[in-house]
This record gives structure tokens, C-alpha cells and sequence, in this order.
């Protein structure tokens, strides 16, 4: 009898992991709107955000847990307002859990947590203008990422951020 040959090793390229420490930078666009008290609108925001991103993933089987911390520029503001009132936010950021489903490179996540931010009102009429740091609010999102290759990942992500409420005038 004969002695079959020896099969050469098949090679198995590493499968694909979200688990590890990222850095990031992100573009995009957003709006939403401004109310008095609860009740009236004061101004419709829109412009444009971009910054930055940190944060770590952990991958369970399919399942992706994670932490991020952004911070964006923003040029959201309400314009004129035929003079009434002006509102602009110049900048926020949000700490947010991640959670979601892999399936190989593509990722489908909720995300949702803390967030600050700057909001400047004025009242030309009344030369009143006020300028704080609202620390009360919160985020919420969803986004869909796909890893290109194993350090370059792309993604589209919608996110509501509410910068919660600030008593403007001091009453």
C-alpha cells in the first residue's frame, strides 16, 4: 500500500472584529428648532457639524457593545428671525453607549447618552444677548458602518441631540 500525500495547510485569514479602541472624524449636517418655554418656536436651526470621534467596541459573537465620546463644531443658527430673536449653537458633543449587530465587516448600532453644548440667544430689540453651556441633555441615534479594511471604516449615522432647557433671561 501507498502512503497518501501529505495535504498542504489551508490558510484562514483572521475573520473581521469590532472589538478595539478607534479615533475618528466625521462631516455632516444638521437642523431642529428652538422653543420658549415649551410652547412657542423661537427659530429654526440648521448648518453645518463636523469634528471628531473616540471610542471602543467590544464584539460578543454578532453582538457589538461600545462606548464614544464626540465633539463637533457647528455653524447651526436661526438666522435673522425677522430681528426678533437669534439663536446659534457653535458647538456640542455627546458620551453615548453603542450597542448593536455584525454581520462580518458591516455594522448596524443604536447609540444613545449624554450631551453638552453651546447655545447663544439674543434679542436685538431688547440688546439682550445670553451665551451659556447647556450640561442637562441628552442623545439619541442609530447609524449603519462598514470596515473597508481592518483600519478604515466608513458610516452613515442619524443622531437627535436635545441640549435640555436653560432659563435664558434669568427669571
Amino acid at each position: 500500500p501507498r502512503k497518501a500525500p501529505i495535504a498542504a495547510p489551508v490558510y484562514m485569514p483572521p475573520a473581521f472584529t469590532w472589538t478595539g479602541f478607534y479615533v475618528g472624524a466625521n462631516a455632516g449636517y444638521g437642523w431642529g428648532n428652538v422653543n420658549a418655554g415649551g410652547f412657542a418656536n423661537v427659530g429654526d436651526l440648521d448648518g453645518f457639524v463636523g469634528g471628531g470621534q473616540i471610542g471602543y467596541n467590544y464584539q460578543i459573537g454578532q453582538f457589538v457593545l461600545g462606548a464614544e465620546a464626540d465633539f463637533q463644531g457647528a455653524d447651526l443658527s436661526s438666522g435673522d428671525n425677522l430681528g426678533l430673536v437669534n439663536v446659534k449653537t457653535e458647538w456640542y458633543g455627546t458620551v453615548r453607549a453603542r450597542a448593536g449587530f455584525a454581520f462580518d465587516r458591516f455594522l448596524v448600532y443604536a447609540t444613545g447618552g449624554w450631551a453638552y453644548g453651546n447655545v447663544n440667544v439674543s434679542v436685538p430689540a431688547l440688546a439682550f444677548s445670553s451665551d451659556r453651556t447647556h450640561t442637562g441633555g441628552y442623545a439619541i441615534g442609530g447609524g449603519v458602518e462598514y470596515a473597508f479594511t481592518n483600519n478604515l471604516i466608513g458610516g452613515v449615522e442619524y443622531m437627535y441631540v436635545d441640549l435640555g432647557e436653560k432659563n435664558v433671561a434669568g427669571i
